[in-house]
């Protein structure tokens, strides 16, 4: 598999698009460092601060890719996932038409006939429903990354509501409490009046945090509406993509079919001039055969006249159309 150079700012767009995938899907760091310290895109010295055991799987990766990213070592990279065979990363980071034509190949030019070339017409077609294939189910995947993506916040923002819905039923219970405590104080003695004035503080900052508590539920409950929406217009997208993809393939296996169908055409034309010939070549040997017959019998005819008036005498000579038909006799047996 031959090295595939991008133009730097199509690789970046991709780079930057696909970042959390490839933060999730970049495997075998130690040995992509290594590559890339060949290639001189990391400096030797660097290399424990880009493997260091104190970090994660996922920190070394992201240390990695903002490296390349700012040194704009995008075909170095790339050279480094082809080597310790990650091709599913290096397909989302180089698909395009120019890699799809090579990955499948150019047509075959042939000179043959208008049948043949209806074939070729066909066959390129059918490569560009595959590669429309092809597109569609990287878009599809990259979609449904952001579905699920879309779906984890989604799931922190509920637990978020949860707890923040909780700690106000509980301040609102707490409240209830110091409501009547206050009642309390008030039906209480004099000596008690600062006791209560500290309490009634205390509320007041209680229900400052409340009221704050409750803007933050509503924006977390307006975040998740919003969440809502974007789910469902990209599984709308997605079921979108995926008829393009069930007519795509219905349009290819009426595209084979007709190749199949335009093939047996061709061979059943062959069988038939193939026939005409055998036909015109027995036709040709019986005309030189009745030709050779009847130049036979002229000759005899000619040396038997010859002979007669040689010797004075009348010879008895051969019918040429008895020889004729005792020679196709003969020839039959």
């Amino acid at each position: 598999m031959a090295q595939i150079a991008l133009d730097d700012d199509l690789i970046e767009r991709k780079f930057t698009d696909n970042f959390t995938y490839l933060q999730e899907k970049v495997s075998r760091i130690t040995d992509i460092v290594d590559i890339l310290i060949e290639k001189r895109v990391i400096n030797l010295h660097d290399r424990p601060k880009f493997l260091n055991v104190n970090k994660s799987q996922k920190e070394k990766v992201d240390d990695v890719l903002q490296e390349v990213m700012t040194k704009k070592k995008f075909n170095e990279f790339i050279f480094a996932l082809m080597k310790t065979g990650q091709s599913t990363v290096i397909e989302i980071l180089t698909l395009d038409n120019t890699e799809f034509c090579a990955f499948i190949g150019s047509p075959k030019q042939e000179a043959v006939s208008t049948s043949t070339k209806t074939v070729n017409e066909l066959e390129t077609e059918l490569k560009q429903q595959a590669h429309k294939i092809v597109k569609l189910e990287a878009e599809k995947k990259k979609l449904q990354q952001d579905i699920n993506h879309l779906k984890d916040v989604q799931q922190g923002v509920r637990r978020t509501i949860e707890e923040k819905t909780s700690r106000i039923e509980l301040l609102q219970k707490e409240n209830i409490e110091k409501n009547k405590l206050v009642k309390d104080v008030q039906q209480g003695v004099r000596r008690m009046i600062e006791e209560k004035t500290s309490l009634i503080e205390l509320l007041e900052k209680e229900n400052i945090e409340k009221n704050k508590l409750v803007k933050d539920v509503q924006q977390l409950q307006h975040d998740l509406n919003s969440s809502n929406k974007e789910i469902k217009m990209k599984t709308e997208y997605i079921e979108k993509l995926e008829k393009l993809y069930t007519d795509a393939v219905e349009q290819t296996k009426f595209v084979n079919k007709q190749i199949k169908e335009n093939t047996k055409e061709r061979q059943k034309d062959r069988e038939e001039r193939e026939m005409d010939r055998k036909h015109r070549e027995q036709r040709d040997q019986e005309l030189n055969t009745k030709m050779e017959l009847m130049l036979n019998s002229i000759a005899q005819l000619k040396i038997d006249k010859d002979e007669n008036k040689t010797t004075g005498t009348k010879k008895t000579t051969l019918d040429p159309l008895k020889n004729k038909a005792s020679n196709l006799r003969k020839k039959k047996i």
